[in-house]
């Protein structure tokens, strides 16, 4: 299915959105902090009765105190960690080993995703037609992930810039690519962060709508993409 919504010029390049357009993240976080929790509990007796919970609770009291810190998910994910377990009773020295640990841990299995084989087959085929870029907000590593053979760079919120949909990371693939924005065509699943953000820089956009989502009634729908797809495998009629 592709719907289209605006006049789309010529693009000479891709940028990507990573979580839940390339794979679906959800199963994947779930799944690392489960790991989380799990060797919390047995890195010291007296997390034995630390919860998902307790680990949720101090993030969000950290974004509450910080705003900007979901900037970088993986520096506020290593605060939540710390900040938890000491509340815990573990002294500070100590907690910062866990943490360090802990981390390693996330690290492993954040980046155990599996791309499925259609996938492979349509970033091939498009990256053989134009150069492209990850634009991503997460974490994910696309060297562990075994898709970097596809992209020329990535840039990452909190390491590269503020995250999408502010304008600087699209800045930095644009300059990358040495092209305009609007010969550069962003491909991503967020209405907000992916298709408001893109258009708002000058980039065309490409939303990738896999749960049907109405567009005209989304509360996240700031603006309208260029145009639709409910697969990435539509993407193959541009080439």
């Amino acid at each position: 299915m592709i719907y289209f919504y605006r006049l789309i010029q010529k693009f000479r390049a891709l940028t990507f959105d990573l979580d839940d357009t390339l794979y679906d993240n959800k199963p994947i976080i779930s799944r690392t902090e489960k790991k989380l929790i799990n060797f919390l509990n047995h890195s010291n007796k007296k997390l034995l009765n630390f919860k998902h919970k307790n680990y949720k609770f101090y993030r969000k009291q950290l974004l509450i105190k910080y705003p900007k810190i979901y900037y970088n998910i993986n520096f506020w994910r290593k605060q939540s960690i710390l900040l938890s377990i000491t509340s815990f009773g573990i002294n500070y020295k100590l907690a910062v080993i866990i943490t360090k640990k802990a981390m390693k841990l996330v690290n492993l299995w954040r980046n155990q995703i599996y791309i499925e084989s259609d996938i492979h087959r349509i970033l091939e085929l498009l990256s053989k037609k134009w150069p492209l870029i990850a634009i991503t907000n997460g974490d994910a590593n696309i060297y562990k992930c075994k898709i970097s053979q596809y992209f020329s760079c990535i840039f990452r919120s909190g390491i590269d810039g503020p995250p999408k949909p502010y304008k600087k990371m699209y800045d930095l693939a644009a300059k990358k690519l040495k092209l305009p924005p609007k010969e550069i065509l962003h491909v991503g699943d967020c209405l907000e962060t992916d298709v408001f953000g893109a258009i708002n820089y000058g980039m065309q956009s490409c939303w990738l709508n896999t749960h049907n989502t109405k567009l005209l009634s989304s509360i996240n729908a700031r603006t309208i993409p260029h145009f639709e797809i409910s697969k990435l495998k539509y993407l193959k009629k541009f080439i």
